[in-house]
């Protein structure tokens, strides 16, 4: 079963890629979106999920319900862009003078969007609940984060997840760092996990630091941040019927091998 939705994300890398030039191109700064948080909750009622607007101020809430009882995860997503003019000589430059979408935010929400139709679409398989955090205002101090969670968005959450797409490699460790993001405040509220995507390709010239002018990323790190995201949603909340249909399979893997080798 976690196969077919990681083999869902994978075909929903065109979809991403969409959504994530569309932003791109429409940037809109913290506590000024107004566009992106209507094509957020535009697309999550198209996939027939439950959605709460204007959370916090601008964010955007929705709900996935498992068929079967069981915990409720939230993952998040920003969606703001910078006072950053865009200098990339790409087809999807951004439309709007002095504003761009230049920390990936943009990949953010479309992977959010990507795994929410994919987690919708496998819902009977689901014990328990996801949230979907997409959150306005990461940029600008003090951030959306707070708002949010004044609004309730974390009631009923059992942990929280997030990822930012940076670096090289697909897995790395890396060592702490000082560098500052809001999601530390849904922290401070529920456990989980912050987890960056390596997202830097020097052969499409996706090599430009965070914040800088021409700051591009590999999109194919939105198809990996999915998965990421997807085997979360798998080890909480896949249901009993889904684990004994894992188990079966792993067991019958096993007998053909032993088959094979004797």
């Amino acid at each position: 079963m976690i196969n077919r939705w990681l083999n869902q994300i994978e075909e929903s890398f065109a979809q991403m890629v969409e959504w994530r030039r569309h932003m791109h191109q429409h940037p809109e700064l913290s506590f000024q979106e107004v566009e992106t948080p209507k094509m957020i909750a535009s697309i999550l009622e198209g996939f027939g999920i439950e959605v709460r607007i204007n959370v916090g101020g601008r964010g955007v809430v929705g709900i996935i319900r498992g068929k079967n009882p069981g915990k409720t995860i939230a993952l998040r997503a920003d969606f703001d862009a910078l006072p950053i003019q865009d200098e990339k000589d790409v087809p999807y430059k951004s439309k709007v003078n002095g504003v761009m979408h230049a920390c990936g935010h943009d990949g953010h929400t479309a992977t959010l969007l990507a795994v929410a139709k994919v987690l919708q679409e496998n819902r009977e398989q689901l014990a328990g609940k996801v949230v979907l955090l997409h959150q306005h205002a990461e940029e600008m101090c003090p951030g959306g984060a707070i708002s949010m969670i004044e609004d309730g968005c974390l009631e009923g959450v059992d942990a929280v997840f997030g990822k930012k797409s940076m670096g090289e490699n697909t897995l790395i460790e890396i060592d702490p760092s000082m560098g500052g993001e809001d999601f530390a405040y849904y922290l401070k509220e529920k456990p989980g996990m912050f987890f960056y995507t390596g997202a830097r390709n020097e052969k499409i010239q996706a090599n430009y630091p965070h914040h800088h002018p021409k700051f591009n990323f590999d999109e194919q790190a939105m198809v990996m941040a999915g998965k990421g995201l997807i085997s979360i949603v798998h080890h909480y909340l896949a249901s009993e019927e889904t684990n004994k249909e894992r188990k079966a399979n792993v067991a019958t893997e096993e007998a053909n091998n032993e088959a094979i080798i004797s």
